[in-house]
């Protein structure tokens, strides 16, 4: 069945069942385009392209960024010792 068949067969639906399809076949794609984005080999452009995939869970999950919490905290004490 081709696209022009399958399009036909689409518009005849309700409208609701049109969207319901349209949805399934986007998630479908960005499902398969995530999948693709994580299988990937460590390494140049791929580490960017995995720091994208995971941007938000970092967003979401503050387990992921609690010790950004001490971002700013010097690790030296007085002196240039290091802090106990």
């Amino acid at each position: 069945m081709g696209v022009s068949q399958i399009l036909e067969l689409v518009q005849d639906l309700p409208r609701i069942e049109q969207l319901k399809i349209a949805e399934a076949i986007l998630h479908s794609i960005l499902e398969k385009e995530q999948h693709e984005k994580t299988s990937y080999n460590i390494g140049g452009e791929n580490l960017s392209i995995a720091a994208e995939v995971l941007l938000q869970d970092y967003l979401e999950d503050d387990e992921l960024t609690i010790f950004t919490q001490l971002d700013g905290d010097s690790i030296y004490e007085e002196g240039g010792n290091l802090a106990h």
